[in-house]
């Protein structure tokens, strides 16, 4: 035996039970002398290993709600931060769509409707409009998914290239990017909901376009692959940007989730890859993001071209 120890010649041990049978730990107290713990000593112990119950779980359910209400706390910051990104992203078509109706007024009262001119006004309050009216329906979107319900799809039979090249046409309008198609294959048809599938695009070209210094370039590939269970449709979309901390990735799905290098730079409402996500995983896709920070990143969605038209 080390000097300055004592045998322990009598012993008593009482497990801290919590709810549930729960062991949480335990009482141990030794003694040189044999004999010394009774049933009255084994009854006192006992009762200090409920009180020690007890107390721990007190803490940890005081511990729980401080996690709560700070997740609350930082849930309705969020929810802040999105009402304001939403009512900026919405101001900006309605904004357009006044500024032209203000301008075609002052031409009609001038006298000045020129065919050319009015055709060019009403084809920009047409594109403001149905900006506003595509953000209306991914509100509608986002409160459906976030109630736990299913999205109501309409598939239609849809060329995947096509789809590509209109949205990019839209996005290349004005933009100081180059945002360049790959097509390995002239079409590829499948059978999607193509309101859905534009969005989840647009969703990832503003992205790239966003979080992009101007002059780079944006490539979007799409292609067919066969694997041993099924056919697949490829879309990937990568830019050349600020990349995406390796700390956010795995969060980066989240609803309101946005990468930690953007927040206070570049406004967002943190609900664009979420909806992507869960319009893909309704298809029965998949969507991944590989990305380094001050590299760029790289989004491949993979949507199954087995579905045909019922």
């Amino acid at each position: 035996m080390p000097t300055g120890h004592l045998p322990v010649v009598s012993y008593l041990a009482v497990p801290v039970i919590g709810r549930n049978d729960e062991v949480l730990g335990g009482l141990f107290f030794g003694h040189p002398e044999p004999d010394v713990f009774g049933a009255q000593a084994e009854r006192l112990v006992e009762g200090l290993a409920a009180q020690a119950a007890v107390g721990i779980e007190n803490a940890r359910l005081f511990q729980q709600a401080q996690q709560e209400l700070e997740a609350r706390r930082h849930l309705e910051a969020e929810k802040e931060a999105f009402i304001d990104a939403v009512a900026h992203d919405l101001g900006n078509p309605l904004a357009a769509v006044k500024g032209q109706a203000q301008l075609l007024r002052r031409r009609v009262q001038q006298g000045e409707l020129e065919s050319t001119r009015l055709e060019t006004t009403l084809a920009a309050i047409e594109s403001a409009t149905d900006r506003a009216t595509r953000l209306i329906a991914e509100l509608a979107d986002v409160v459906r998914l976030g109630a736990q319900r299913p999205l109501d799809l309409k598939p239609a039979s849809v060329d995947l290239v096509t789809l590509a090249q209109t949205t990019i046409a839209a996005h290349s309008e004005g933009s100081r990017h180059e945002v360049r198609l790959e097509a390995i294959v002239p079409e590829l048809v499948g059978w999607w909901d193509p309101d859905r599938l534009t969005r989840v695009l647009e969703n990832l070209l503003t992205n790239a376009v966003k979080y992009s210094p101007a002059g780079t370039a944006i490539d979007v590939g799409i292609a067919r692959v066969e694997t041993e269970q099924a056919s697949q449709a490829v879309i990937t979309v990568r830019d050349r940007g600020i990349g995406i901390p390796a700390t956010d990735l795995p969060h980066i799905f989240e609803r309101f989730r946005r990468g930690g290098n953007v927040a206070g730079r570049f406004t967002g409402t943190g609900i664009g890859l979420w909806g992507s996500h869960r319009i893909v995983s309704q298809h029965g896709g998949s969507i991944t993001i590989e990305s380094t920070e001050g590299q760029g990143t790289t989004v491949t969605v993979h949507l199954p071209l087995a579905h045909a038209e019922p």
